[in-house]
Formats: C-alpha cells, structure tokens, sequence
C-alpha cells in the first residue's frame, strides 16, 4: 500500500513532469530549417504600451527602428498609458507614433493594449512588445515571414542574466528552459503559450477573435481565448526579444505575484500547475526524500528522474553562464520563494495592477 502511495502520489507524477522537460528541451535543439523572408512582407505595426517609461523607452524604439523591415510597411505605435512624466514627449522625439490614454479608472498593460488595438489603422499584423525590451535586428523580418502562413506567433524572450541580482538570475535561467521546453513544443506541431511581450496577430485574426482582456494576466488570458478557438500559436526561434528582470529582489517577486493570476485563468491553470518550475522541483524534492524514507527500493528510480530534471536545468544555466557559489545558494532560496508564491495564488488572487519598478 504504501508503494502505490509513493508511486501515485509522488513519483509518477515528478517522472512524468521531468520527462516532459528533458523530452521538448532534446527536440527543442534539433537543427531547423532556415526560413527566408518571401515578400510580400506584411504592413506591421509594433505597438508599445508604456507607463510612465520615458528613461527606458528610447532604448527600445532605438532597437525597433534600427531593425530591418521595409520602412514603408512599418509603423510603431507607442500608447501613453495614464504617464505624470515625458513618455508620450520622448516617443515623439524617437519618432514613433503617439497615443494619449487617460483613464485612472481602468489603469493596466491589458487596458492599454486594447486602446492600442483600436489604433491599428491599416495594419495587417501587429507585434506587442512590452516598452523596457529591445529587440534582435532580424525579429521584425523574422516576424513578418512567419505571419504570412500563421495566424499568431510568439518570439524567444530572454532575460539578461544578472550575476549581481539572484532574482534575475533566476529568471535568466527561467527564461531559458522555457524557451528551450516551447522550441520542443513547436517541433512537435503544439502551439506555444504567449509571453506578453514578442508576440504577433494578424489582423484577420483580431478581426474574428477580438482582444476583449484588460486584466492583469492578458496574456494568458487571450492564449486561451486563441486555445477555445482552435488557433495554434507558433515559435520564431532565431530572434529574440530580450528584457531584464527588477534590480530588488521585492519587486521581482511583486512582478511573479502578479504573473501568478494566471492560475484563476480557467484554460492555462492545468498548464500554470505543472510548469510552474518552483512547484515542479518542490515536488521532486519531496519525491526523493519521500521515496527514501518509505520505499528505498525505489530510490533508483527517483535518482533518475532527478538526474533528468538536473540535466534540464544545467541546458539552461549554460545558456545563461554558471553563477558564483554565492549567488547559486541565494538562488535557490529565491526559486523556494517563488514555489510558495505560486502556491499561495490558488487561494489570493490578485486583482490590481501594479507598475513594475524599473530601474
């Protein structure tokens, strides 16, 4: 009896999770066709909402202009969002398109970006991107091929490792094993989930699925009005949207606590659970010490399905750079934060927006 506990309750579930991992992060890395871009390209517009972002801001758009795509179907639209400072002055000056929202009622990314989708003019597609973000120089190109055959599609994002900041280390690493778990995804013909910055709709798209979301997990929020509708997302692989993650580790955690409304999101909760990778490897920890002390003769078993798991999470530390002792350790109190931040939102649910501080 208390066997079949071990195995039901812990290690088929962490075996089943660890393989799921190490299976898409394997195919994820299996060499890919080089796509060309075929004109006619589409007319592309990069919407930007920005919250009182005029420090950063002009990096960005630096980033999004010196990118290569025909001048003549390009435009960047920038929407002020409720801003007290000179965002709206500072995208002017780079050359961007300007929208003033002012609507302290309805305040939010999601907010923002349904406003800015009412703007789109005679786009034929439209990129989001978040306004502290820059760009590879081939993305747009990159973008505007995969849109002439899809209908949505959802660039690498990656987080800059900071080798100072253990949250942002964290997230670094996170940022790679998800994208290398989503490239396995693709390969298999699965749609990849959205990642609220670096992905990209056709029009005909939001025509027959409107962006009605103006929550806080947007994202997640019309991946799985896309799901409901049969629409597949897909990969661009080879061009990234690059971000960083808050400098104080009180803001990266109020950013996940945020992220964390995911789980109230009835199509994406099963997903947020099992790919939540604090919980995942809470649960494998509990299976190896659970497995040692009631079944022994287990413990192989166990072993590699850590080994896997392990395996997974040293593809994405090599993709970002092995940390100092110090920062690993404190990285691993910050991944168990986490873990009980994402538990904690099955039963508080976060409502308001909140402005992520930037540095």
């Amino acid at each position: 009896m208390a066997a079949i506990v071990v195995c039901g309750l812990f290690l088929l579930p962490a075996t089943a999770t660890a393989c799921y991992y190490a299976a898409l992060t394997l195919i994820g890395r299996l060499p890919r066709r080089v796509r060309t871009a075929n004109p006619p390209l589409p007319a592309l517009t990069v919407l930007i909402p920005a919250h009182n972002e005029q420090t950063g801001l002009p990096t960005t758009l630096a980033s999004v202009f010196a990118a290569d795509y025909p001048a003549d179907r390009l435009r960047v639209l920038v929407i002020a969002d409720n801003c007290t400072d000179d965002t709206a002055a500072v995208a002017r000056r780079a050359g961007a398109d300007v929208r003033e929202r002012h609507d302290p009622n309805h305040r939010g990314k999601g907010s923002a970006l349904a406003f800015g989708l009412n703007h789109l003019a005679s786009a034929d597609a439209v990129l989001i991107l978040d306004a502290d973000c820059t760009i590879d120089p081939q993305l747009l190109m990159r973008v505007g091929d995969r849109l002439t055959d899809s209908e949505a599609v959802q660039v690498a994002v990656v987080s800059r490792a900071d080798t100072t900041n253990p949250g942002g280390y964290v997230a670094a690493v996170g940022a790679a094993i998800d994208h290398g778990v989503a490239a396995g995804a693709d390969r298999l013909g699965w749609g990849v989930p959205l990642r609220g910055t670096g992905m990209a709709f056709r029009r005909s798209l939001l025509n027959r699925c409107p962006w009605t979301t103006s929550g806080i997990t947007e994202d997640a929020e019309y991946a799985a009005r896309l799901d409901q509708a049969g629409v597949r997302v897909r990969l661009i692989p080879d061009a990234a949207v690059r971000c960083h993650a808050p400098d104080q580790l009180g803001d990266f955690l109020n950013q996940r606590k945020r992220w964390r409304a995911a789980l109230h999101v009835p199509q994406s909760r099963l997903r947020s659970l099992t790919t939540s990778k604090p919980l995942v490897l809470a649960h494998l920890m509990l299976a190896v010490a659970v497995t040692a002390a009631v079944t022994p003769q287990y413990l192989g078993w166990a072993g590699v399905t850590l080994a896997l798991t392990l395996g997974v999470y040293a593809q994405g530390i090599a993709c970002v750079g092995r940390p100092r002792i110090g920062l690993f350790a404190r990285s691993i109190g910050v991944t168990a934060r986490l873990g009980w931040l994402t538990l904690g939102g099955f039963w508080q649910r976060e409502r308001e927006w909140h402005c992520t501080p930037r540095s």
